[in-house]
């Protein structure tokens, strides 16, 4: 997300990038942010009456912020958010505008990566098709898509 950060500006502070376990496209919701999981957050840490409550969680000491991910933090489901700051807008996108910082790249993965969390008992086009009709019509209509089976 750093090299897509700004809409991919260059402040020349990164010479290289490695990512490992993952890419800047991100398939989640990117227009959800969970307000009550940043008061929470911040009430929590002492940044809740701030004017700025971003920039107080920014000046907090790294020990208190790392022991509160690492203990009630860990519990919520961060992710990035297109914030129009940070993330300018839908890293796809952005990758095929061209708007990240142009440094070379070293990606990584582990073997079966993703595995434990891909669904199980998929033996033939159909079982997929049958499987995204029911575990994810929530988040795309096959409607809209071409025809699955021609592939």
């Amino acid at each position: 997300m750093h090299l897509m950060a700004y809409g991919g500006r260059d402040d020349h502070i990164f010479r290289g990038g490695i990512m490992e376990s993952g890419n800047p496209v991100f398939y989640g919701s990117f227009g959800h942010w969970d307000k009550t999981a940043f008061t929470n957050a911040t009430n929590t840490l002492g940044c809740g009456s701030a004017s700025d409550k971003l920039q107080c969680l920014r000046e907090l000491p790294f020990d208190t912020l790392n022991a509160w991910i690492n203990g009630t933090g860990s519990s919520i489901g961060w992710q990035p958010i297109v914030d129009g700051d940070f993330i300018q807008g839908y890293t796809s996108m952005q990758l095929a505008k061209g708007k990240f910082v142009h440094v070379p790249v070293i990606s990584g993965a582990n073997s079966d990566e993703g595995s434990a969390f891909g669904p199980i008992g998929i033996n033939s086009t159909q079982d997929f098709i049958n499987y995204l009709e029911s575990k994810l019509q929530f988040f795309f209509q096959l409607s809209h898509c071409p025809d699955l089976t021609a592939h």
